[in-house]
């Protein structure tokens, strides 16, 4: 049998600090929250799609992704872009027992940024400024192919380097 892969499904980005990085990613890049079995979590003391797993008291042994945990403790929840829930899904996760906190530039090896399609990366600049985020570049035009694409770089609160684009009316 042919392997095949089918598509993207997830990203994971870890945090220092669930509830403000749940914040940006939803009020400040604009993040819908995907719809989980956990739609209201108020009374478990989880935010709202924050996903049913351990809680930081529990002690669940833990051994995956090549690292070992104390314990399988973590908060994570799912975001998702534009009108339909659907995949690939921002996958954000923040563990009780962190790794190390790695200073990244757009040419280091790895996952170097991911970057969101806006209608207005002028207002988009904006929006982030008046949300005291600040930014690594301005809008700037960028040459791909003989069309003009505007783009602009910032940080969530962690520092993972993020983009936002907007396209050529003609490929909109």
């Amino acid at each position: 049998m042919k392997f095949e892969n089918q598509s993207l499904v997830h990203f994971c980005v870890t945090c220092s600090d669930f509830d403000k990085s749940y914040d940006f990613y939803r009020d400040v890049v604009g993040l819908k929250i995907y719809p989980s079995s956990n739609p209201d979590a108020s009374e478990a003391n989880r935010r709202p799609g924050e996903i049913n797993c351990p809680t930081w008291e529990e002690d669940v042994p833990f051994s995956l992704m090549d690292f070992e945990a104390t314990g399988g403790r973590y908060r994570v929840c799912w975001f998702y872009w534009g009108d339909n829930p659907g995949f690939p899904v921002l996958d954000l996760i923040q563990w009780q027992d962190p790794g190390r906190k790695i200073e990244r530039k757009g040419n280091d090896y790895g996952l170097a940024r991911f970057a969101m399609k806006v209608d207005d990366i002028d207002a988009a600049a904006r929006h982030l400024q008046a949300n005291g985020v600040e930014l690594v570049t301005p809008p700037t035009e960028d040459y791909v192919e003989g069309k003009i694409f505007k783009v602009l770089f910032f940080r969530d609160p962690d520092g993972t380097l993020l983009q936002f684009i907007e396209f050529p009316k003609e490929l909109d």
